[in-house]
């Protein structure tokens, strides 16, 4: 059996979020290219699209902590949506963040992981009902 360290291990599974994203992206990236612009600005906007999207997010914290050191986090975000019939479809939001924080205090390591996860999801109708056009969608919270 080989043992991995701490180290090593955060490197792995920030490697495979990595080759997860670039995955996700190619396959938008070939769909999108047979769209018009147009629909695609137009889907973009809308929240509960029938698309499977990943936005990313970094958020950088400059003197953070007792030793004034840089923290990040990458918010992983895919957007996937599932037909649950004819007329509606389930829209999955997921974020996954992973965290560099610095040490704290000396003597200690960066500490890198995934954060805690948080998983949304919105049941939308296909087509816009009544006619008025807009978007739509129903959560349980």
């Amino acid at each position: 059996m080989i043992e991995v360290s701490r180290r090593n291990r955060v490197r792995i599974d920030a490697a495979f979020c990595f080759a997860v994203v670039l995955v996700l992206s190619i396959a938008t990236s070939v769909r999108a290219e047979r769209e018009s612009a147009a629909e695609l600005a137009k889907e973009a906007q809308n929240p509960v699209a029938n698309r499977i999207s990943v936005p990313l997010q970094n958020n950088t914290s400059y003197r953070f902590g007792p030793r004034e050191r840089t923290q990040d986090v990458l918010n992983i975000q895919p957007v996937i949506p599932f037909s649950l019939s004819e007329d509606w479809n389930l829209i999955t939001r997921t974020i996954f963040p992973i965290v560099s924080t610095p040490s704290l205090a000396r003597g200690q390591d960066r500490q890198n992981g995934i954060g805690d996860t948080q998983l949304s999801a919105f049941a939308s109708p296909v087509e816009p009902v009544g006619g008025v056009g807009w978007p739509w969608g129903l959560d349980p919270s």
